[in-house]
């Protein structure tokens, strides 16, 4: 998300705002409402395709959704770092981990296949998006902070200093229990005058 203008170079700033849930008024039909797994994929990385599974989305409900919710789970998650890059796919990534009434085990398996991707979404200008609603989730985020050690050690002065990484970083800082982002706060602590004079690393400082 790109990064609101500063009061002054130095001054810490607030995470942008997650990309907000596609309403797109698409009502429900048979035809979208069973879609083939095998095409979900692929039509999350097209702007029509992302628009018309976000509107099934949002006009599905009961068993429906459930259903729908696990069919597009089941085929995207081998793909879900490149999905999660993706214009089109990560604001509908986005919108499944906040709805409601997405099971807490489908919620989870989105979460936990974040993982082994961590760094590379960190700098990604829409993966950040996802990591940081993931870090809202209860579901998988004991796994997800454990990954977040192994995968960003001695990476964490470069994320910080990223014009997207550092939103993640203070995402963590916010959402994650003290332990889990000593990690951080150690290798910050080591390069705590180059961090405080960077205009993004000091925003997670």
């Amino acid at each position: 998300p790109a990064p609101l203008l500063p009061a002054a170079a130095l001054a810490p700033r607030a995470p942008p705002p997650m990309p907000e849930a596609v309403d797109m008024g698409v009502e429900s039909s048979p035809e979208t409402a069973e879609m083939p797994a095998n095409t979900m994929t692929s039509a999350l990385r097209s702007k029509e395709g992302a628009e018309l599974i976000a509107g099934q989305l949002s006009c599905l409900s009961g068993p429906h959704l459930d259903a729908f919710c696990f069919e597009l789970v089941s085929t995207f998650l081998s793909d879900l770092c490149r999905l999660s890059c993706d214009a089109f796919a990560a604001p509908v990534l986005c919108q499944l981990l906040q709805l409601p009434q997405l099971s807490p085990q489908l919620r989870r398996r989105v979460v936990m296949g974040l993982r082994g991707s961590l760094l590379k979404l960190t700098r990604d200008k829409r993966g950040c998006w996802v990591l940081q609603q993931a870090l809202d989730c209860s579901e998988g985020v004991a796994e997800l902070q454990d990954a977040f050690k192994e995968e960003l050690k001695g990476k964490v002065l470069s994320c910080s200093q990223h014009l997207h990484g550092n939103f993640v970083l203070q995402k963590c800082v916010e959402a994650l229990p003290p332990a889990a982002v000593a990690f951080i706060a150690q290798e910050l602590k080591n390069h705590a005058l180059v961090a405080a004079l960077d205009v993004y690393s000091c925003r997670v400082l």
